[in-house]
């Protein structure tokens, strides 16, 4: 009886020269992927980027608004992980878990800063297990100045404008009192009951966000509606945009079952810097991938 012969075993360089070509195979379909999904995007980003928003009523630019952040662009992350959250049965829903693009994460290099607390410590207490520093503030609650192995905690809130009465501070003083003024910031979590909206135009204008790679808030908009300021808002997404970042991810607050003139006005957006995959837009031909505007 003839006996099948042995297969041949890999050698330790053979098996780490096919991991790296399987490795390189999943990176290139990845990237034909991500290429087309950002040619089929490019007319809309660039629509919003040149769009005249004075020209628009509040009504039209409210529409426009909710369009712009309910359609989030999927050729900016590859990789979207829900992280944290509780489930809230008197309510019915989910809240207080975040979407966060892993794509450009390091565990060596992964700063965060969160303001709005409560007693929903999940997101940070996740990302602290990656690896992650943390810098957690709350002005209402009051808990210990350490958490877990790199998480911190401090009594103040974020706003517009210094109020030491009220335990408020800016971006920009916070991030300088931790040495982080030129430090990349992996993730910025705003959740601080409508107070961002004055905030955010702030960290606009003194280039607080300079370093920032990703930013989820939770918008309040009643009064946004109450006041029809939806031209102001547009107008800042637009300068988000003009800043370099891309809306990633929208979800609906469930937890607030009521609406303002037909829409959810308490919404969950991540907006990133759009650099993981904006080399791909050089490769030639992808013009002609893109498809009608």
């Amino acid at each position: 009886m003839i006996e099948n012969p042995k297969p041949k075993a890999e050698m330790p360089n053979e098996a780490t020269q096919r991991k790296e070509v399987e490795k390189d195979d999943k990176l290139r379909v990845v990237e034909d992927v991500m290429a087309v999904l950002r040619a089929g995007e490019a007319a809309q980003v660039t629509a919003l980027i040149n769009l005249k928003v004075e020209g628009l009523t509040p009504e039209a630019a409210m529409d426009r608004f909710y369009r712009e952040v309910s359609t989030p662009l999927q050729g900016v992350c590859h990789s979207l992980k829900r992280i944290g959250g509780l489930w809230i049965a008197d309510q019915q829903a989910a809240d207080c878990d975040k979407f966060v693009c892993f794509d450009a994460f390091t565990s060596r290099d992964c700063l965060i800063y969160s303001f709005g607390i409560r007693d929903a410590w999940q997101f940070e207490d996740l990302m602290d297990k990656l690896n992650c520093s943390v810098h957690a503030y709350d002005p209402s609650v009051s808990y210990p100045p350490t958490r877990g192995r790199h998480t911190s905690f401090q009594q103040l809130g974020v706003a517009a404008a210094r109020d030491d009465q009220a335990n408020m501070q800016t971006l920009s003083n916070l991030m300088a009192a931790n040495g982080h003024t030129d430090s990349r910031v992996f993730y910025l979590k705003v959740d601080i009951e409508g107070m961002e909206l004055a905030a955010l135009p702030e960290w606009v204008e003194s280039g607080a966000l300079a370093g920032v790679e990703q930013l989820a808030m939770e918008l309040h908009l009643p009064t946004v509606h109450d006041q029809h300021r939806f031209p102001w808002l547009l107008k800042l997404l637009q300068q988000l945009y003009k800043l370099g970042f891309r809306v990633i991810s929208h979800e609906v607050n469930m937890t607030v079952k009521s609406t303002s003139s037909g829409y959810h006005s308490h919404l969950e957006v991540v907006l990133m810097r759009d650099t993981a995959w904006s080399y791909l837009d050089s490769r030639p031909g992808l013009a002609n991938q893109a498809g009608p505007a």
